[in-house]
C-alpha cells in the first residue's frame, strides 16, 4: 500500500505559534500550497482520503479532492495535539511563561502533559491507532490529510522509529510525504514534495 501523507496549507497568523486544536483556515498562501499539492496527489491516484475534522485540513482535502476525485472520511484521530494552556504561544513565550514544563518537556517524553491539554502518551497512542486503520484499507493508495504533528508520528511509526524521533522531520505546510507500506512498517520514498 501506499500512504500520502499531506499536510494543510498554511494558516493566517501562525509566526512560529503552537497551533493544535484551534480552527483557523487556510490563508491565501495556504490554498496556492493546496492547489499545489492537488498536482502532486493527482499522479498518485488516491483511492481514499482520510482527514481531520479540522477546518485547515478540511478546506486543503477540498482542494486536493479537486483533481484527485476519491472518497473522503473525516477522522477525529488525524487533529493535532492539544497544547492545552501553550496553543497560541511561541517556543519564546512557552519557555518565559513556563520554564520548569519546557524542561520537563524535554525530558518526559510520552509521560509529558501539555498543561491543560493532551498527554503526549495519549497523542502518540490516538496516531498508532488510526495507523492500523489505514493498513486495514483495501486500497491501493491511501491519502491523509492532516497536520505536521500527526505526520511526524505517523512517519516514525510506519519506520518503526521510538516517538523521540519525531522532532527530526519537518513537514512544511503543503508538503507531501509518501510512504510505501508492508504490514505495520513502511519505507519512506518522498519527503516534502
Amino acid at each position: 500500500m501506499r500512504l500520502l501523507l499531506a499536510r494543510h496549507g498554511e494558516i493566517d497568523g501562525n509566526g512560529g505559534r503552537y497551533i493544535g486544536v484551534t480552527d483557523l483556515p487556510i490563508s491565501a498562501s495556504g490554498q496556492t500550497q493546496a492547489k499545489a499539492l492537488a498536482e502532486a496527489v493527482a499522479s498518485f491516484r488516491p483511492g481514499f482520503c482520510f482527514c481531520s475534522p479540522m477546518l485547515r485540513t478540511r478546506q486543503t482535502a477540498e482542494i486536493v479532492l479537486q483533481q484527485a476525485g476519491c472518497g473522503i472520511s473525516c477522522l477525529p484521530e488525524l487533529r493535532e495535539v492539544d497544547f492545552g494552556l501553550w496553543e497560541g504561544l511561541t517556543f519564546e513565550e512557552i519557555s518565559d511563561r513556563y520554564p520548569e514544563l519546557t524542561a520537563a518537556w524535554a525530558s518526559k517524553g510520552l509521560e509529558f502533559s501539555f498543561p491543560e491539554g493532551e498527554k503526549i502518551k495519549d497523542f502518540w497512542n490516538r496516531v498508532r491507532t488510526v495507523a492500523r486503520k489505514f493498513t486495514a484499507s483495501s486500497e491501493e493508495t491511501v491519502l491523509v490529510v492532516s497536520h505536521g504533528g500527526v505526520i511526524r508520528a505517523l512517519v516514525c511509526y510506519f519506520l518503526g522509529l521510538g516517538f523521540d524521533k519525531y522532532i527530526l522531520f519537518n513537514v512544511r505546510p503543503g508538503g507531501l510525504v509518501i510512504l510505501d507500506v508492508f504490514g505495520e512498517s513502511g519505507v519512506l520514498t518522498g519527503f516534502n514534495l
